[in-house]
């Protein structure tokens, strides 16, 4: 089939765009299929060569990846492809070399924002903090009305957990830019970790113009209005979670006190089918679906994490119950008598922007595992090595050598991982779905966290409202796993 030139360029710039949206989605390899067939359509495609190194670092796929970034470099020598060349060495773990790509292209424009934050991160990674902090803040002084410069500033010393201190960057920031939807959604986050719930929350619905796809997913879909405190007696809502596995269990804990403030409220949750299972039992929910064809009848619908703020009242104000949830059926461990069984999970969503904050290798768990009469059950599925921004390709259980029986061939869904849970004695994981589920059991859970955790968990204290049986073991220094582990191990 022959095209003109013009259809040519139409269907070259549909590629583009449907691949962005691809990559955006997280699905690579369609977006890598896409890139590639543009690339035959059209071989000098700088557009696409560029996207395609992003793409392929993140199949890690890293020889063409660099060959991509290096061939799009010599056909375009711009700032763009010397910031890209940049990411592909980052990605690779080539901290020094990313960083030299970085400056190639802060040579087009010295103020360039974006450039200073890469090198920035470089440094950081290299342990070199207060150089990072002061590339950074050279933006803020040659950009003193850049929202961007102060936003970054504030993310980059909130990442440090110097969050009193963020707070001013990024209220500066919106000063200059009141719609910078990144900017509210991080002040959120520092407004939760510090306990200042009445603020966090009206902050917190900005996620969804921050994160754009996440509303096409969920709220686009309905022609019914969002809930945003309206009298419930008698209605029916629908009620979803646009994010994890664990938000949904967290959250489900509102059904029930929705229910009791509004009589005759229905309420249907719309549920990853892996998870329905788990749903039904919980208290107050009538109805679970995982499909929506035929779509329900509602009057209202809403994001279970909207509901603290909808209802008007300080999150956490009434106490968790300390087990809401239950398995839909009994499970066995052969094999296990006699035996203390701890469950265990070292890893969260590879795809988590703080993934390679919040895992950690299964080394860690060699202390638990020494401890005479217990024995460890692996309820970890992903094993497969992650690539880590900044930090390359990691395989997260080399140097583990000790006794662990692998479950996750058994969880099939979220309820057969919930009846094994319930066969443990104790549950240690990292900030993952399994751990939510364990507490939201009532199971003793131990968590490690990072030095500056998930917003949910503040930045203090070893107990948290959200469920009773769950105790906290924090960083006490970015990175310090070794400590955290050691006082879990004593714990055990």
């Amino acid at each position: 089939m022959s095209y003109t030139q013009e259809e040519l360029h139409a269907l070259i710039a549909q590629t583009l765009d449907r691949s962005y949206q691809l990559y955006l989605e997280k699905n690579y390899g369609t977006a890598a299929e896409l890139y590639r067939q543009l690339l035959r359509i059209d071989p000098g495609c700088v557009k696409a060569m560029q996207m395609l190194a992003v793409v392929c670092c993140n199949l890690r796929e890293f020889p063409e990846a660099l060959e991509l970034a290096l061939k799009a470099l010599e056909l375009e020598p711009n700032n763009a492809m010397w910031n890209n060349l940049g990411m592909v060495h980052s990605f690779m773990g080539h901290s020094e070399m990313a960083i030299e790509c970085y400056r190639e292209a802060l040579k087009f424009n010295p103020k360039d924002v974006a450039h200073r934050t890469n090198i920035a991160i470089e440094l950081k990674k290299q342990g070199k903090v207060a150089e990072a902090e002061a590339t950074i803040r050279e933006a803020i002084d040659l950009n003193p009305n850049s929202a961007q410069a102060h936003f970054i500033y504030g993310s980059f010393i909130h990442e440090m957990g110097r969050l009193a201190e963020s707070v001013p960057f990024y209220l500066k920031a919106l000063n200059l830019q009141p719609d910078l939807a990144m900017c509210h959604f991080n002040l959120a986050m520092v407004y939760f970790l510090t306990g200042d719930w009445q603020k966090a929350w009206p902050e917190y619905e900005w996620r969804w113009r921050h994160h754009g796809e996440m509303f096409r997913k969920t709220r686009a879909n309905f022609k019914e209005p969002y809930w945003t405190g309206e009298d419930l007696t008698d209605k029916t809502v629908l009620l979803y979670t646009e994010q994890g596995y664990g938000d949904f269990i967290q959250f489900v804990r509102y059904v029930k006190p929705l229910k009791d403030r509004y009589p005759g409220l229905k309420v249907i949750l719309w549920s990853p089918q892996d998870l329905v299972g788990v749903l039904k039992a919980v208290d107050g929910v009538d109805d679970v679906l995982w499909n929506l064809d035929p779509m329900p009848a509602f009057d209202y619908h809403c994001s279970l994490l909207s509901v603290p703020e909808l209802w008007r009242e300080a999150y956490g104000a009434g106490p968790a119950p300390e087990a809401y949830v239950s398995p839909p059926f009994r499970a066995e461990i052969a094999g296990s008598e006699g035996k203390f069984k701890v469950g265990i999970v070292w890893a969260g969503n590879r795809d988590h922007q703080h993934d390679q904050h919040r895992s950690v290798f299964l080394k860690q768990f060699k202390g638990i595992a020494e401890i005479p009469g217990v024995k460890l059950y692996s309820f970890q599925k992903d094993r497969e090595p992650r690539v880590w921004m900044r930090h390359g390709v990691v395989n997260l259980t080399d140097g583990a050598d000790f006794d662990l029986t692998d479950l996750s061939n058994s969880l099939h869904d979220w309820s057969h991982t919930a009846a094994l849970v319930n066969e443990m004695d104790m549950v240690v994981s990292v900030d993952t779905g399994l751990a939510h589920l364990a507490a939201a059991m009532g199971k003793k859970t131990l968590v490690a966290l990072p030095f500056v955790p998930d917003w949910r968990w503040t930045m203090e204290g070893e107990t948290t409202h959200h469920y009773p049986t769950m105790r906290l073991f924090r960083q006490e220094a970015p990175g310090d796993w070794t400590g955290v582990f050691e006082r879990i191990t004593e714990e055990v």
